[in-house]
């Protein structure tokens, strides 16, 4: 870890996540509770001999550590694709009528939902790109984000061909994939 970056960590540290006027802070309990639909703490434990938090956590982290540092250029690989979570009808499913954006409770927490949360807490105050290999799911993405889709550039690719064609140099570079070896490998060569 570079100097600045550790300068970073400690001051993010000392501030202890302290943004409570964040937008986030208005999605904490349905990503906190997002997991516990389809696995309870017994499972965590027996099989990681912990609960691991949220993505809160992480999410709440990464916007402090993009104000902090006053970073400007975000990718997520792979966007946010469904309507609803998993337990209710329409998960991934391409019908809009699937899409209620005044309830929350039924959105896709379980898969993060990076998209709707980082344009909501940023808007036009970083470059947050989106790619993922299929224009459905962007097209979704663009309901899911409704005003904010405006601020958030739409990629059709896929990480690895993305990674390898393009010049941009990212702050932060968001993964969601399921086999992370082959994309953290492509991350680091071709975009640090």
């Amino acid at each position: 870890m570079s100097r600045a970056n550790k300068l970073s960590s400690n001051k993010l540290s000392s501030n202890k996540l302290s943004s409570n006027n964040s937008i986030i802070e208005k999605y904490k309990d349905y990503l906190d509770n997002a997991m516990g639909y389809y696995y309870d703490k017994l499972t965590f434990l027996k099989f990681f001999q912990k609960n691991p938090k949220s993505r809160y956590y992480s999410f709440k982290y990464v916007i402090e550590y993009i104000k902090t540092n006053n970073l400007k250029d975000v990718l997520e690989l792979g966007t946010s694709r469904s309507y609803v979570d998993g337990r209710f009808e329409g998960c991934n499913s391409s019908d809009d009528k699937y899409w209620e954006p005044n309830n929350p409770e039924k959105w896709d927490w379980s898969a993060g939902l990076f998209t709707r949360v980082f344009s909501d807490e940023f808007g036009d105050k970083i470059n947050l790109d989106t790619l993922d290999s299929n224009k459905e799911h962007l097209r979704r993405c663009k309901v899911i984000l409704g005003d904010n889709a405006k601020n958030v550039n739409f990629i059709k690719s896929t990480s690895e061909d993305y990674l390898k064609s393009t010049d941009k140099k990212y702050d932060i570079i968001y993964n969601k994939h399921t086999d992370c070896t082959e994309y953290y490998d492509n991350i680091i060569k071709y975009n640090c």
